[in-house]
C-alpha cells in the first residue's frame, strides 16, 4: 500500500516538474528577443503587407546600440521602422522624383498632397508609395537646397557644395533615367543655357545655345528674359517671341528654368517688363525667326551632361550612411575624443546631428537592384517605440533589410511615408514627429501606370464581391486580366466581373494578374499584378420592431411591429431587472406582477433566423428603463357609434377610473390627415355625445376618448391618455327624389304597368 503511494506521489511530482519545466520554457520563449544583429534587437515580429504593383510594407519596432558602440554604459534605445521595399527586377513600377509647386514659385507641400498632385498632373499614372525628399528653405522660398530634376525638367539647376573632407560621403545625388536606371555622385551641368523645341510626341528633338539670361539683349544670338529680371528691358531694334509659361522657377542663386508656348512675335516692343505669365526670347540678329512661331512649345534650361544626361529625376542627398555595406558614419570609443570618423576630422555639428535621436528618412540599394525607402519614426516615448533614431541605427537597420548603400534625406518632422490603400488613397505609414504631416519640399515617389482595376466595395454584398474595370489612359491596353480569391481564378472578360459563393464577413486576398504596356517600351508588354485584402459585408440586423406598447400600474405589454422582417424574429426573451420571460415567437406579450410606481431596466434578446440562410443570428439590444405607473389607468368599457347621418354621428361612451386619476375628459373627431377638427367635453363616466357639422360624404372620420391626468403627484404637466379610436367611414349621398313631369310619368309607367300585371294574375286564377 506504501509502495502504490509512493509511486503515484512520484508520478505526480514528475508531472508536476514537467509542466512547470514546459510553462518556464515557453514563457522563456515569449519573452526572448530576436537577434538581428551584434546592435539590434527586434522586439516585435516583422509586419509584412502587400502593396500594389510588387511592392512590399514591412514594420518593426526595435532596440539598438545608437551609435555602433557595445558594451557597458552605452545607450540601449527602442525605435520603430518602416520601410517599403521595391524589388530590382520590377518592371511595372518607376522611380521618380516630384515637387508641388505653383506655376510661378516653388512651394512646400505635405508628401500626401504631393503624390496626389502627381497623378492628378500624369494621368495613367498612379502613385504606390512616397517618402519625402531634399532638406529645403523651410522659411523662405521652399526650394530644395540641392539639383531637381523631374519629368527631365532641371527645374533647379543648382547644386550643394558638399563639405570637406567628406566629398564622396555628402551632398551628392541620386538620379533616375526613364528606364529605371540608378546613378549617383556629382553630375556636370552645361555652363550655358539652353533653348530646347518639343516635337509633336512631346520630346525635345532641337536645341539652341541661350547667349543671355535677364541681362540687356545681345546683339547675337538669343535673350531669355523672364519676370524675375525685376526692371525694364529695351527691346528696340529687336524681334520679340512672347510665351505663356506652365512653369517657371528661379532658384536663390538666380537661376532660371522656364517652359511654356509661343503665342506672338512682336517687332516694335520698345522698353517694357515682362509681365507675370509671360517670357521673352529674343534677338537682333534673326536667329529665332526660323526656328519659332505661335504654339511652338519651349523649355529653356541648363542641362545635365557627360552619363547624367539622360536623368529624368534626380534629387539630393544630405549624407552617404552605408557604402558596401560598412557604415560610414559611427562613433567608436577612440574617435570619440577627438571627433574623428574614419580617420577624418568631422565638425561638432555634423557629429552632434547624426548621433542625435530624430525621426529619419533615408534610401538604399540592395546588391540585385532592389530599392528601399525607410522612415523612423520621432520624438516618442520608449514605451511606444517611436524614440527616434541616430543614423547608426537607422542605417544598420537598412543594412538588415539587404541595403549595401544607404544614403539619407530630409529627417526631423518632415520625414514621412505614405503608402496607397485598397480604396486608392493614402496612408501615413510612420508616425510624425510634428504629430501630423508636415509640409516638405520635394519628394521620391513610385509610380506605376494604372489598369484601372479595382474592387467596387459599394457593389459588394454579403457573399460576393465585384470587381470593375475604369476607364484610363492604359485600361484599355490591359490584357488576359485574372483575379485570384480564395484559390479560385476567374478570367474578366467585360469591365465588370462578379465573384459569388464568398462567406460574409470574411477578409478575401484578391490578387490581379494581367499584362500592361511597359513604361520603358510602350510596344512590349509587361506582367503586372497586386494583391489587395477586401472584406465582403456583414449581416446587417432588420430592426426587430420589438416594444413596450403599453405601461400600467403592475404590467407592462410587449408587442412586436409589422417590420418587413417579423417573421425573421423569434426566440425572444425579455430581460425585466434580472428576471427573464421568454415571448418566442408571439406577437403581444404581458408581463404582469410588476410593482407600482417603479423603475425597471429592460432589454431584449433574439435569434435572426433568415429564410433559406442556414446561419442563426443572435442579437442582444440595448437597454432601457421604464417606470411602472402609480396607479391604475381608466378601462374603456364601452365607446361606439349608435347612429349617424351624412353630417352627424351620435357615440354612447363609458369608461372606469379606479383611481379616479381624470382631470378632465373629451371625445375628440380627427379628420382623414389626423387633425382635429372637433370635441365634446365629457363630466360623466358614461353617456352620449353628438358631433354635428361634418361632411361623411366627403371623408371619414376616427374618434377617440381622450382622459386628462397628472403622471405624479408633484407634476404640474397634464399627460393625455386615449382610448382605441373607432373609425366611421365615408358614405355615399342619399338620392333626393326628383321632381317635374317626366317624375310624374314614370310614376304612372309603373303604377300602369303594376295594375296590369295584377289584372293578368287574376285572369288566369279564374280560368
Amino acid at each position: 500500500m506504501k509502495r502504490k503511494f509512493r509511486v503515484t506521489y512520484i508520478l505526480v511530482f514528475a508531472f508536476v516538474l514537467t509542466f512547470s519545466i514546459v510553462s518556464l520554457s515557453k514563457n522563456a520563449k515569449a519573452n526572448t528577443k530576436t537577434k538581428l544583429s551584434d546592435y539590434v534587437e527586434a522586439i516585435t515580429e516583422r509586419e509584412e503587407t502587400d502593396l500594389i504593383g510588387g511592392v512590399k510594407l514591412y514594420k518593426q519596432s526595435v532596440k539598438s546600440y545608437w551609435d555602433g558602440v557595445t558594451g557597458k554604459g552605452e545607450r540601449f534605445e527602442s525605435g520603430t521602422v518602416q520601410w517599403v521595399d521595391l524589388p530590382g527586377d520590377n518592371e511595372e513600377v518607376k522611380i521618380v522624383t516630384w515637387s508641388q509647386g505653383t506655376k510661378d514659385n516653388f512651394k512646400s507641400s505635405t508628401v500626401r498632397k504631393t503624390a496626389e498632385d502627381y497623378e492628378k498632373t500624369h494621368p495613367g499614372w498612379i502613385v504606390v508609395a512616397a517618402v519625402n525628399g531634399d532638406f529645403f528653405q523651410i522659411n523662405s522660398t521652399y526650394e530644395a537646397l540641392g539639383l531637381m530634376v523631374q519629368d527631365g525638367d532641371v527645374i533647379r539647376s543648382q547644386q550643394q557644395a558638399p563639405y570637406s573632407p567628406f566629398k564622396e560621403m555628402n551632398d551628392g545625388v541620386l538620379g533616375w533615367d526613364d528606364q529605371n536606371k540608378l546613378y549617383i555622385g556629382y553630375p556636370q551641368m552645361s555652363t550655358t543655357m539652353s533653348l530646347q523645341i518639343r516635337n509633336e510626341n512631346g520630346e525635345y528633338d532641337k536645341e539652341f545655345a541661350i547667349a543671355g539670361v535677364n541681362t540687356e539683349i545681345k546683339d547675337k544670338g538669343i535673350t531669355l528674359i523672364t519676370k524675375d529680371k525685376g526692371s525694364a528691358t529695351n527691346f528696340e531694334n529687336a524681334t520679340v517671341y512672347v510665351g505663356e509659361y506652365e512653369l517657371n522657377r528661379i532658384s536663390n542663386a538666380k537661376k532660371v528654368f522656364v517652359k511654356g508656348s509661343i503665342k506672338e512675335c512682336l517687332t516694335d516692343l520698345g522698353v517694357a517688363e515682362v509681365p507675370f505669365g509671360k517670357f521673352y526670347l529674343v534677338s537682333k540678329d534673326g536667329s529665332l525667326d526660323s526656328i519659332l512661331s505661335s504654339d511652338t512649345y519651349v523649355r529653356c534650361q541648363y542641362n545635365l551632361t557627360g552619363e547624367w544626361s539622360n536623368v529624368t529625376s534626380a534629387i539630393r542627398y544630405y549624407h552617404m550612411l552605408l557604402e558596401n555595406g560598412e557604415h560610414k558614419f559611427y562613433r567608436s570609443k577612440e574617435s570619440a575624443a577627438n571627433n574623428v570618423i574614419d580617420g577624418k576630422t568631422i565638425n561638432d555639428y555634423d557629429l552632434a546631428y547624426g548621433l542625435s535621436d530624430k525621426a529619419r528618412c533615408v534610401i538604399g540599394f540592395k546588391e540585385d537592384g532592389s530599392t528601399v525607402m525607410m522612415v523612423a519614426d520621432g520624438r516618442g516615448k520608449a514605451a511606444d517605440y517611436a524614440q527616434s533614431m541616430s543614423y547608426f541605427q537607422v542605417a544598420e537597420m537598412m543594412r538588415i533589410a539587404g541595403c549595401k548603400d544607404v544614403y539619407q534625406m530630409d529627417g526631423g518632422g518632415s520625414a514621412t511615408l505614405i503608402a496607397r490603400n485598397s480604396n486608392g488613397h493614402f496612408d501615413v505609414i510612420n508616425r510624425p514627429s510634428d504629430g501630423s504631416e508636415r509640409s516638405i519640399g520635394n519628394a521620391i515617389l513610385f509610380v506605376m501606370r494604372d489598369p484601372g482595376l479595382k474592387v467596387d466595395v459599394k457593389n459588394n454584398t454579403r457573399t460576393s464581391i465585384t470587381i470593375i474595370k475604369e476607364q484610363t489612359n492604359i485600361s484599355s491596353l490591359v490584357e488576359d486580366v485574372k483575379i485570384t480569391v480564395d484559390g479560385k481564378t476567374h478570367s474578366m472578360v467585360e469591365d465588370l466581373l462578379v465573384i459569388e459563393g464568398l462567406k460574409e464577413s470574411t477578409e478575401y486576398l484578391v490578387h490581379f494578374a494581367y499584362t500592361i504596356p511597359d513604361f520603358k517600351d510602350p510596344n512590349k508588354k509587361v506582367k503586372g499584378g497586386y494583391t489587395t485584402v477586401i472584406r465582403t459585408r456583414d449581416f446587417i440586423y432588420p430592426t426587430s420592431g420589438l416594444d413596450v406598447s403599453k405601461i400600467e400600474k403592475n404590467s407592462i405589454t410587449i408587442t412586436k411591429a409589422e417590420a418587413g422582417y417579423e417573421d425573421w424574429i423569434q426566440n425572444v426573451s425579455i430581460y425585466v431587472s434580472g428576471k427573464t420571460y421568454y415571448m418566442g415567437n408571439e406577437t403581444t406579450f404581458v408581463i404582469d406582477e410588476l410593482l407600482d410606481d417603479t423603475k425597471y431596466v429592460i432589454y431584449f434578446e433574439y435569434d435572426i433566423i433568415e429564410p433559406g440562410n442556414p446561419k442563426v443570428y443572435h442579437n442582444q439590444e440595448s437597454t432601457f428603463e421604464i417606470q411602472t405607473l402609480a396607479f391604475s389607468m381608466p378601462i374603456f368599457e364601452e365607446f361606439i357609434i349608435k347612429e349617424n347621418t351624412e353630417n352627424s354621428v351620435k357615440i354612447s361612451y363609458k369608461y372606469d377610473d379606479e383611481d379616479d386619476i381624470c382631470q378632465g375628459a373629451a371625445v375628440v373627431a380627427y379628420n382623414e390627415k389626423g387633425k382635429e377638427v372637433s370635441r365634446q367635453i365629457i363630466t360623466k363616466k358614461r353617456g352620449n355625445v353628438e358631433f354635428t357639422g361634418l361632411d361623411l360624404t366627403a371623408q371619414s372620420y376616427t374618434f377617440k376618448i381622450e382622459i386628462l391626468y397628472y403622471e405624479r403627484e408633484t407634476s404640474t404637466l397634464l399627460s393625455q391618455y386615449y382610448s382605441e379610436g373607432i373609425m366611421l367611414q365615408k358614405i355615399e349621398p342619399v338620392q333626393k327624389p326628383k321632381k317635374g313631369c317626366l317624375k310624374g310619368a314614370a310614376d304612372y309607367m309603373v303604377a300602369t304597368i303594376s295594375v296590369a300585371s295584377l289584372a293578368i294574375l287574376v285572369f288566369r286564377k279564374k280560368k
